[in-house]
């Protein structure tokens, strides 16, 4: 994955590679919820964050590969749909990433900066996250999928992620205006 284009255009991807970084994402998402409540670690709390990482991470997977399958159809392009979730499920690694780089800036907050105010640290999650989000899923390596894996032309690629980021980001920040 050191080189985003090469690995998306390729035919070797496999679905196993989308399972591992999913199966990655589930565990960096539970372990940045588990973090965030570290105050109430209570075993009802920590099964719902295991429910809630599972569920947001594999039904993403599910409907993004999905989606990318009904746009990459619509274009007359015939894709292997193990492969297509494989390389639905490798775009993710961005997020994994950034997740962890979240748990890691969380445990510096907990136990090297608590001084600092909760509202610049909630802000450095966020931006954390919406990196990547604009690398992962639906940002850049969502347009690889549909640009080198799935043959869609490029402009239509570009504006199907960039449109799709766009909206997950109106939808965050709009309702706090």
């Amino acid at each position: 994955m050191f080189h985003p284009v090469e690995y998306f255009r390729s035919t070797r991807i496999k679905f196993d590679h989308g399972l591992v970084l999913v199966l990655a994402l589930i565990a960096a998402t539970f372990l940045q919820k588990l973090l965030f409540s570290l105050e109430n670690t209570s075993i009802k709390l920590i099964e719902d964050n295991i429910l809630a990482a599972v569920t947001n991470s594999v039904l993403t997977w599910f409907v993004l590969t999905l989606f990318f399958l009904a746009i990459v159809s619509s274009f007359r392009v015939k894709v292997n749909i193990w492969q297509l979730a494989g390389a639905v499920g490798a775009a993710s690694l961005p997020l994994v990433i950034a997740n962890f780089l979240s748990c890691l800036a969380l445990l510096f907050y907990y136990w090297g900066a608590p001084q600092t105010s909760t509202a610049s640290w909630t802000l450095s999650f966020n931006i954390l996250g919406w990196i990547g989000m604009a690398f992962g899923w639906p940002g850049y390596y969502s347009y690889l999928v549909l640009s080198e894996h799935g043959r869609v032309p490029k402009k239509w690629a570009l504006t199907i992620s960039a449109g799709t980021f766009i909206l997950l980001l109106l939808g965050y920040w709009l309702p706090a205006l």
